[in-house]
């Protein structure tokens, strides 16, 4: 993570760790550029933009991960052109990491149903469980996805206040 930037969007891109669309390692801008060789990046922008997404602005992007030694020595899609998005933050404290994930995961199923994979045994363990990535894949919408977290939050909110000191 070579940047304040990268450290802010990283919690929406680092699960793509566990699919087959490159999170940009081996490039100059890891965790803020993703894609893949079969994403066409204006559809994906487009997809996208059906969606709210406060503080963060998307382009268009082509790269082609490189090994980096200590750092991406096998990057996927290694000295192969990929195509997608570069992610900028316009405002921090509006941006939602966790939604933004959830809405990216969501179009590249939606967009790339036979293309777009999951590693499940890794992502579920990223992601905590496995009820997340079975909503993707069974096309529920990112507002359903998140929805569906509420009960389990507001029962951990409850419980962490005896244990909050300020």
């Amino acid at each position: 993570i070579p940047d304040f930037e990268t450290a802010l969007i990283y919690p929406s891109t680092a699960f793509l760790e566990a699919t087959n669309i490159s999170e940009g390692r081996g490039t100059t801008k890891p965790f803020r550029q993703i894609g893949a060789p079969f994403i066409n990046s204006e559809a994906l922008i487009n997809e996208l933009h059906n969606f709210q997404h406060a503080g963060i602005s998307f382009e268009p992007v082509s790269f082609i991960p490189a090994a980096v030694p200590g750092k991406a020595p096998n990057p996927k899609y290694l000295n192969l052109s990929c195509n997608g998005i570069l992610i900028s933050i316009v405002n921090p404290v509006e941006f939602k990491p966790l939604d933004f994930s959830i809405q990216l995961l969501y179009v590249l199923h939606k967009l790339y149903p036979e293309k777009f994979k999951f590693e499940s045994a890794f992502f579920d363990r990223l992601m905590g469980e496995n009820h997340t990535r079975e909503m993707i894949t069974g096309d529920k919408t990112p507002e359903e996805i998140i929805n569906s977290w509420k009960p389990k939050l507001e029962k951990f909110l409850k419980i962490r206040t005896k244990y909050l000191l300020y």
